[in-house]
């Protein structure tokens, strides 16, 4: 609305400079004079609507300044709430769906993972809510405890996709070794708002260098394969990046949870996660 304002303000000058012209060319002055103080008039009105435009902006900013949802760091956590939930959504179909695949195929036929269900549901409800508490009330104590609950509920949903029946297939595993950063980071991101002595960076770091990381890797690798009719196998290159991207998301945290010396571990940490991509 304030650049439409300032458009508005240039094309009135413009017909200000034509009014004057037609001022100094046209013998009638007292009319052009009248035609210059209207389109000046209209100019000044049209610089109060921007002032109170203004006015009206900075006041909403003050009210959500003070409600807590303008911040500096406002907008990383909407990207990582926006991104995590992403997570939780498509990872709730394909990871169960893949592990169950590959069950089947080596003839396994009891205990297989489930299709979503309604716990599924509540467990993507409870994420979404200690989500949206971090958003408003990033250092309310109830944040973390709601955050806390929801760690726990992804960590019954993730126990009934069959993870641990996955280790002699890299390809399949590393979705699981993915996902299960979520709720480990959700945890850590809990105490640490609701009073832990603990950096909320780990948690931060578990959601972004740990889970979105492996997770893409994961997919990407998994996708490659079946959508150029290969066979479902990690290469060992690729198993190797599963260990690097892994293990730089560990020292990462460590680094964070005050571990070693900050700096060498962050070093240590980037290489490895750089050498995974």
């Amino acid at each position: 609305e304030v650049e439409g304002a300032a458009v508005e303000r240039r094309h009135l000058g413009l017909a200000r400079e034509r009014a004057g012209a037609l001022v100094d060319a046209h013998a009638d002055r007292p009319a052009g004079r009248r035609l210059d103080d209207h389109v000046g008039l209209r100019a000044d009105r049209v610089d109060c609507l921007t002032e109170e435009r203004g006015r009206l902006r900075r006041r909403a900013v003050g009210v959500a300044d003070a409600a807590g949802l303008v911040s500096e760091s406002f907008g990383w956590r909407t990207a990582i709430a926006l991104v995590t939930m992403m997570m939780a959504l498509i990872g709730g179909r394909i990871i169960p769906s893949f592990t169950r695949n590959w069950m089947v195929k080596r003839g396994t036929s009891r205990k297989l993972p489930a299709q979503p269900q309604p716990l599924d549901l509540l467990v993507i409800a409870s994420t979404a809510i200690g989500f949206l508490f971090w958003l408003a009330f990033p250092d309310n104590q109830l944040t973390g405890a709601i955050l806390i609950l929801a760690a726990a509920a992804q960590t019954l949903r993730l126990s009934r996709w069959g993870g641990l029946r996955t280790f002699r297939d890299p390809l399949v595993l590393i979705l699981h070794l993915g996902y299960v950063w979520v709720p480990i980071g959700l945890l850590l991101l809990g105490m640490s708002v609701a009073g832990v002595n603990l950096a909320q960076s780990a948690g931060v770091h578990e959601l972004t260098a740990g889970a979105m990381t492996t997770m893409i890797l994961a997919v990407m690798s998994h996708a490659s394969l079946g959508h150029t009719a290969r066979e479902l196998k990690a290469a060992p290159m690729t198993v190797a990046a599963y260990a690097c991207v892994t293990i730089g998301a560990s020292l990462r945290i460590a680094a964070s949870l005050g571990v070693g010396s900050y700096g060498v571990m962050l070093n240590i940490a980037g290489a490895f996660w750089g050498a995974a991509l």
